[in-house]
């Protein structure tokens, strides 16, 4: 299995902004999001990117490769509405990978990740599994994983 260092040597930066910094990284695309709140971010902003990640890595290309939300250093979407309101971007940055991970801090980040996957149906969707730990997210969006089985509450976790 590769290591994240591994990864890290085949990295190209596609796009910055103030909301996140997406790479590609032999086999998946990641977004780390930036501390920047997205209640902060300019709407235009948002859609800018939106279309400019659309445009560097379209939909006939997604099919082979994984996505992995690296919301670390993002702060917690503290409520449900503003969930809400991030839910399109989200579709739109999701749509056509076949394996999506979000990776998160801290337990709480990952109870919290794991509470609205469930009640959402674009998570359930997307396949969408949460990790705490790095090198079992790349993985999993790499297609390396293979214990993919139980309630989401466990997967990404040893078993």
């Amino acid at each position: 299995m590769s290591s994240p260092q591994s990864h890290a040597r085949t990295m190209k930066e596609l796009l910055r902004s103030q909301m996140g910094i997406i790479t590609h990284e032999g086999g998946f695309v990641r977004l780390r999001r930036t501390s920047m709140p997205m209640s902060a971010a300019n709407p235009f902003e948002v859609d800018e990117v939106i279309e400019r990640f659309r445009m560097l890595v379209p939909l006939r290309e997604r099919r082979n490769l994984g996505f992995l939300l690296d919301s670390r250093d993002a702060p917690m979407v503290g409520d449900d509405a503003s969930m809400l309101s991030i839910r399109p971007v989200m579709e739109q940055l999701m749509t056509g990978f076949p394996r999506v991970a979000i990776l998160v801090q801290t337990a709480l980040g990952k109870l919290q990740a794991t509470r609205r996957a469930r009640g959402d149906s674009l998570f359930e969707q997307h396949h969408l599994t949460v990790f705490s730990d790095e090198a079992q997210a790349i993985a999993h969006v790499t297609g390396q994983s293979t214990s993919q089985t139980g309630p989401l509450s466990v997967r990404g976790k040893p078993v």
